[in-house]
C-alpha cells in the first residue's frame, strides 16, 4: 500500500473556489470537464472520495494551478497496525 493518498476533499473543495471566482459567470463542473478534456463523471469521483486516473488528476491541477505542487493534494495513509503476533521467522516486522 502506498504512503500517501489523493485528498480528494481539498482538491475538491480548491477546485469549487475556482470555478466559482468567476462568479456571476461560474463554471459548472460539466463546463470544466469540457475545457480541460476530462468526462464530467471526474467530479462524482472525487465526491465519493474516490480515485482519479493519473492523467485525469494532471488534467484538474493544471486547470487549477499549473504552479501548485503534487504534495499540496496528498495526505499520509495511516500507518499500518502491527500484527499481533512477529513474523513465522520470529523476527519483529517492524523493527523500532
Amino acid at each position: 500500500m502506498s504512503t500517501h493518498r489523493l485528498d480528494t476533499g481539498k482538491l475538491l473543495r480548491d477546485l469549487d473556489r475556482a470555478r466559482r471566482a468567476g462568479a456571476p459567470d461560474e463554471l459548472s463542473y460539466r463546463q470544466i470537464a469540457a475545457v480541460i478534456g476530462v468526462r464530467s463523471s471526474a467530479f462524482t469521483r472525487l465526491r465519493r472520495g474516490e480515485t482519479l486516473t493519473a492523467d485525469t488528476l494532471c488534467s484538474l491541477l493544471m486547470w487549477l494551478n499549473p504552479q501548485a505542487p503534487l504534495a499540496e493534494y496528498s495526505a499520509p495513509r495511516a500507518t499500518p497496525a502491527r500484527p499481533a503476533v512477529g513474523s513465522p521467522h520470529g523476527e519483529d516486522p517492524y523493527p523500532a
